[in-house]
């Protein structure tokens, strides 16, 4: 009996079949938006709103001179360690767990080991890895 009911009720909002058509209010009409070029910029105009984007500028030139070099690579090693090369200098990543901080740092001159198991002592001279 309930279901009938809901059925009933369902029906004679629906209008139990008939073509009930109920035409809404019309809106206004949207406006529409179009963007005009300048030499310094862009104006985004939306009916009589005008906002102006202008070009950004040159920005520094990128890196081009980026490479990553594996330290003395012919000593065998399950995770030998990587140092990136930027501009004949070398960067290594420095982690101090015993003040919980992490940097890239630029390494100098001098001799170095290798914290991944390898123990591997080497040299940077001069824009150079020198290797055992």
């Amino acid at each position: 009996m309930k279901h009938i009911c809901r059925i009933l009720i369902l029906a004679s909002i629906i209008g139990c079949g008939k073509n009930k058509v109920v035409e809404g209010v019309k809106g206004t009409d949207g406006i529409s938006c179009y963007q005009e070029g300048r030499t310094d910029g862009v104006n985004i105009v939306c009916g009589d709103s005008v906002s102006f984007i202008p070009y950004g500028k040159d920005g520094i030139d990128g890196v081009s001179d980026l490479e990553y070099v594996v330290v003395c690579p012919d000593i065998p090693g399950p995770y030998p360690e990587v140092l990136l090369k930027l501009d004949g200098k070398y960067i290594a990543f420095l982690s101090d767990t015993k003040q919980k901080e992490q940097r890239l740092v630029v390494m100098g001159d001098g001799t170095y080991k290798t914290v991944d198991g390898r123990d591997v002592v080497f040299t940077v001279s001069g824009g150079d890895l020198i290797c055992p």
